[in-house]
């Protein structure tokens, strides 16, 4: 597995998505290489893109369990777009963990602003004590764009957008 961060003149190559986040600023883009990744993102740089390298397919399985996603969008995180490169949803997959208790395969906690969602697949998780969303979202967003998606999994709600005063 690699995950590349393209600073335009340069890439780095890192061997998770997450170093890749810490490493990045606002305005960058991760570029993830085809493969299985099992860990939680955890996204709080604006600006920041996150999608897979055109033609691989990459999943991103969650681990542990609490208020966290395979991708959470921490709260005040703003302009942040996860998306597949290639328009094809079954290209850039995010599942829940389905071993330990994971609220939701995506997390955007509130307070986030202009965050798009496009054609990605997002599998919710089997157990635990959350609403194993697909997608779950706290309040106060504004400009919230999902596009193209494909939400899966058993639950009351696959997709819960939570308290959102202002989603478009």
């Amino acid at each position: 597995n690699q995950v590349f961060l393209d600073l335009g003149n340069t890439v780095t190559v890192y061997s998770t998505i997450q170093a890749a986040v810490v490493a990045a600023v606002s305005g960058d883009t991760i570029k993830i290489g085809g493969g299985l990744y099992t860990e939680n993102v955890n996204v709080a740089v604006n600006g920041l893109t996150i999608e897979n390298v055109a033609g691989q397919q990459v999943t991103i399985v969650g681990q542990g369990g609490g208020q966290a996603g395979a991708i959470t969008v921490g709260s005040g995180a703003f302009g942040v777009t996860i998306k597949s490169s290639d328009g094809v949803a079954a290209n850039f997959v995010l599942e829940g963990s389905q071993t330990i208790g994971q609220v939701a395969a995506l997390y955007v906690v509130g307070h986030n602003d202009d965050i798009t969602i496009n054609g990605i697949t997002t599998i919710a998780p089997a157990s635990g004590a959350g609403g194993l969303n697909s997608v779950l979202t706290g309040g106060n967003l504004t400009n919230v764009l999902f596009e193209n998606n494909v939400f899966s999994g058993t639950a009351s709600q696959l997709v819960y957008v939570n308290g959102a005063e202002d989603t478009g």
